[in-house]
């Protein structure tokens, strides 16, 4: 997979999605499926836990998938990874429903 990363401020972040049951890993493999985009790896975050995730093509994937399991029950976690190396860290879901929306709308980055 082509590595792709979001610059902001100088900083390269990476994206992952975590599935917590047989049920999310469906529901988050199935897009990237569609665009041949299937990565899995075992990563650590900053307390050393690992973790078993799917890159993403990019930030604007976290916000269309979240967009669309907001009215069902799909148990996922998101991390970003700033750099190559660096561990993974967990990344709280977006505010408000509509704050989320104007940011898909505005192809926001971050």
């Amino acid at each position: 997979m082509e590595k792709k990363t979001k610059e902001k401020e100088g900083k390269k972040y990476t994206w992952f999605v975590e599935p917590k049951n047989d049920h999310a890993n469906e529901v988050i493999v199935r897009p990237l499926r569609d665009q041949n985009e299937v990565n899995t790896s075992r990563l650590m975050d900053e307390q050393g836990i690992p973790h078993n995730v799917y890159e993403v093509p990019d930030y604007s994937f976290i916000a269309r998938f979240y967009h669309s399991v907001l009215k069902s029950p799909v148990d996922f976690a998101i991390f970003r990874r700033l750099g190559d190396n660096d561990p993974i860290k967990f990344w709280a879901r977006p505010g408000p429903k509509k704050k989320l929306i104007n940011k898909i709308k505005k192809g926001s980055e971050e």
